[in-house]
């Protein structure tokens, strides 16, 4: 495996008078958990910021992604006026991200200086930051990474918005859900469908703006922070906070907007950055919104008459059986079965092929894995299919601590990727939507897991042809793979694939099998 350096420069490595592409280095200007930034100048003297990814070894993976994601949404923004204005410039084999530079600050960064916002100034605020998220919509891309660190307000009081790594396209397929099946993102903001594999719905940004508000006037979340599975599944479960516990001040009008925003179901969100942006405006105008949108200040229910005493007495029981057999959905059960509606009442699905191979000791691609891709390939053309390659990483970390299992973990699947990719930029200049998923586990873990969550059509595995069919489906990987998971399945055999056919010139760059391996 050769050097990651082969793939980016070390960051530690860019220094003021350094040249990239023609542009000079100037300073750091920034760093995050995914990338870095710096000022540099053309031959001009105008000034830009230069994006470049963190790509070392143990750098978590979606680093990697993210910025192949941006590389790939940077032609549909280059003309947004309120984005960066991303441009992709080229310096030999290595690809960059070239920002229009701003002179001004996040608005996490404002908030911490400044403190809280008022609502008017809230209110303000975010209508310029709604129409920029619907012309955003308009041009068929969800952001679903809004934060207040991700909010570039500049001098003019314009504001911009940052770091599209995790955006989707809608008529693009999703790098990011090809990549990963967990989702990626700050919990506090990230909306509760994408917890559950939902990243193509507008009111997901809804949903992150409304904690963005929520936060600008209180300096709260309207929930504790989640990071594992349990955390989220209980945030999701609670009703949300309004804003007017933690602020007084604020209108029940602002409770409204804010809580319409927070719904666990989509469905009772707005529908629409528009309809978020008319609401405001009517608000800003002096149109009493809440009569408007039907909404009564006064939510608690009139006392009821006095009971009888016998009333008084079985009441209190009558209400702790009710609640200890009350099966009716909490908010996590309704927000699944909308998601299973929506996926089944879906008008077109595309045919969803699952690549499943194996890299040899050093993460190389073998002559036999680029055969079962060429395979999936070739069956992906007669079906304007998706494809995802996914590929097991078992990694022995013995009594290692947990940090060094993940950095090791983020090695090998760092390795992996780098491999794949050259692969699926190939593909992708050929027209065809395939993805890389590389997971920590047994083959059998990974593609099962995997299945499930693509709902995939069709799983392609490999067969060797040093074991005779008995011995495949007698104690190889792959009759496991066969009797284990319900998918339709194509076995590639070793030697008869279409890549097998083709002249030895046309397949370069590809590692020799080792006969001893006899893996999937």
């Amino acid at each position: 495996m050769a050097s990651p350096d082969r793939h980016i420069p070390a960051q530690d490595d860019l220094k003021p008078g350094q040249c990239i592409a023609g542009y000079t280095v100037e300073k750091k200007i920034g760093a995050g958990a995914m990338a870095v930034l710096y000022l540099v100048t053309d031959g001009d003297g105008n000034p830009y910021a230069l994006k470049i990814p963190l790509q070392r070894y143990g750098i978590d993976p979606v680093s990697l992604v993210a910025f192949e994601n941006e590389l790939r949404l940077a032609p549909y923004l280059e003309d947004f006026p309120h984005a960066c204005r991303p441009k992709v410039i080229h310096d030999g084999d290595h690809k960059y991200l070239l920002l229009e530079y701003i002179e001004g600050v996040d608005l996490w960064k404002h908030m911490t200086k400044n403190g809280c916002l008022s609502e008017d100034e809230a209110i303000s605020l975010t209508k310029k930051i709604v129409h920029a998220l619907s012309e955003l919509h308009q041009r068929r891309i969800i952001h679903l990474d809004i934060k207040l660190s991700n909010i570039m307000v500049n001098a003019a009081g314009e504001i911009r918005l940052i770091d599209f790594g995790l955006a989707n396209h809608l008529d693009l397929p999703d790098l990011i859900h090809e990549s990963f099946y967990e989702p990626k993102g700050t919990p506090c903001y990230i909306a509760p469908e994408q917890f559950i594999g939902t990243r193509d719905d507008v009111r997901s940004d809804i949903f992150s703006l409304g904690v963005m508000l929520f936060e600008m006037t209180t300096n709260k979340l309207p929930f504790d922070e989640g990071y594992s599975a349990w955390d989220v599944i209980s945030r999701i479960k609670k009703d949300f906070i309004l804003p007017k516990k933690y602020n007084p001040n604020l209108s029940e009008t602002f409770n409204f907007v804010v809580g319409s925003c927070l719904h666990s179901n989509p469905e009772l969100r707005f529908a629409y950055m528009d309809d978020l942006y008319e609401m405001l405006g009517m608000w800003e105008g002096g149109v009493p919104v809440d009569s408007i949108m039907g909404y009564e200040k006064n939510t608690i229910s009139p006392p009821r008459p006095s009971e009888n005493p016998v009333s008084q007495l079985l009441n209190p029981a009558y209400r702790a059986l009710r609640n200890l057999f009350d099966f009716t959905p909490d908010n996590y059960q309704r927000l699944k079965q909308w998601a299973e509606y929506r996926r089944k009442n879906q008008k077109e699905k595309r045919y969803r092929i699952l690549v499943s191979i194996m890299l040899d000791q050093n993460m190389q691609l073998t002559t036999f894995s680029k055969e079962i891709i060429e395979e999936a390939y070739y069956l992906a053309r007669l079906q304007n299919a998706v494809i995802t390659i996914i590929s097991a990483i078992e990694c022995d970390s013995g009594l290692a601590s947990e940090d060094a299992k993940a950095q090791q973990n983020n090695i090998l699947c760092y390795k992996a990727r780098i491999a794949i990719s050259s692969l699926v930029q190939a593909s992708s200049e050929a027209g065809l939507a395939v993805g890389i998923n590389v997971m920590v586990g047994t083959p059998i873990e990974v593609i099962e897991n995997c299945v499930n969550y693509y709902n995939a059509d069709l799983l392609v595995i490999g067969a060797r042809k040093k074991p005779t069919f008995h011995h495949f489906m007698r104690n190889n990987t792959g009759s496991r793979i066969l009797t284990a998971i319900k998918c339709n399945t194509y076995v590639v055999h070793e030697g008869k694939g279409i890549f097998s056919r083709k002249p030895a010139q046309d397949n370069p760059g590809m590692q020799p099998d080792n006969p001893q391996q006899n893996v999937i």
